[in-house]
């Protein structure tokens, strides 16, 4: 059922190599894309669409919201209305109208790199509260200074699924402030991911097909955001800058939200990935098994390189691109991020390589 897609002319994962390393002879496991098709439902409706001839404006139509209501309610056990769902052009482009209304925005780093920029680049306070060893700093949280929570669950890089109780906890500590979540990989988990909004209404939930289906290019995303005050100014946000979904993007979401077996199928070929490179590594990289995405978290601090050199050495010695842990905040000096959604056999090079580097 998966079909793989390698080389990939053009792909920023592969092609991008020379101008990210400096070289274009590595094994690409960086950027967070699979070299794994979509869906072959969700490819030949897009090549129906394109056939047709017809690329005009599109209206939202009803099968769009039915298929996030469904899909909610299927795998997270979430009842949706159809009001909260908010069509959006991407994750990030939301999360930069999402933060319009407030000065200091909190992160939770390591995180995301885009995160940083996003907030300062948009001219608000960068606020942090560092995750300890995975876990949420709660106490840091409560005794910081700042007007709105930019969340991320599953958490990316480190792969923590958030329990309800971590959830509620936060949500306590929140209170009637907002929390802007990005649950771009909440479809790929091996524990019940909660949706932030369902435990705390005063949230703008972000969600994607975009990691799940391989549809990054698309920039297919949609809010959820119960309470309808917040909503609101989040639609006056996105419309003053003209933001909207495309026909493409909209065709998409509701294609790929029929894919339940493809998908389920994917998630046990990402996982035996992860097991493998879990239990053929060599045991000096320091790991934990993610509970949610297809990104490795790896800890190479006992090596006690300086993140250049840990770079170098994997560029040059491993031949393996990895995305910096430095790149994802301070916090994250002395790892490497390790996305596994590729073939096997470039995944089990790639750990060879490593092994023979810092074996």
């Amino acid at each position: 059922m998966l079909r793989f897609v390698l080389p990939r002319p053009g792909s920023q994962k592969w092609d991008g190599l020379k101008k990210r390393f400096g070289r274009d002879d590595l094994l690409a496991l960086w950027v967070a894309d699979m070299d794994i098709a979509a869906p072959d439902g969700v490819v030949e409706a897009l090549k129906q669409r394109i056939n047709r001839g017809d690329l005009g404006y599109d209206i939202v139509a009803d099968e769009f919201y039915e298929s996030i209501i469904s899909w909610h309610k299927r795998r997270f056990d979430w009842k949706v209305e159809r009001k909260w769902i908010v069509p959006v052009p991407g994750v990030l482009a939301a999360i930069a109208q999402a933060i319009k209304p407030y000065k200091r925005v909190a992160i939770q780093p390591p995180i995301y790199p885009p995160f940083f920029s996003i907030v300062t680049k948009n001219g608000k306070e960068l606020v942090t509260n560092p995750l300890q060893n995975g876990e949420i700093d709660f106490d840091d949280l409560q005794n910081k200074s700042f007007d709105a929570l930019l969340f991320c669950s599953p958490h990316n890089p480190v792969g923590r699924v958030w329990s309800r109780e971590e959830l509620e906890k936060l949500s306590k500590i929140m209170g009637e402030q907002v929390i802007i979540s990005d649950e771009i990989h909440a479809d790929i988990t091996w524990k019940k991911h909660i949706p932030t909004a369902s435990i705390h209404p005063k949230t703008i939930g972000l969600y994607a097909v975009s990691k799940s289906f391989n549809l990054a290019g698309l920039q297919a995303a949609y809010a959820i955001i119960p309470d309808e005050i917040l909503r609101e100014e989040f639609i006056k946000a996105l419309y003053s800058s003209y933001l909207s979904l495309n026909s493409l993007g909209i065709l998409a979401i509701t294609a790929a939200y029929k894919e339940h077996e493809w998908l389920e199928v994917l998630k046990e070929y990402l996982r035996s990935n992860i097991e493998y490179v879990d239990a053929n590594l060599t045991p000096k990289i320091k790991r934990k098994i993610p509970e949610g995405t297809y990104l490795l978290w790896l800890n190479f601090r006992e090596f006690g390189l300086s993140d250049k050199e840990l770079r170098s050495k994997m560029i040059h010695g491993a031949k393996v691109g990895f995305n910096s842990g430095i790149e994802f905040g301070k916090e994250g000096s002395g790892f490497m991020r390790m996305n596994v959604a590729t073939k096997r056999e470039i995944i089990a090079k790639a750990v060879e390589a490593i092994n023979k580097e810092f074996g």
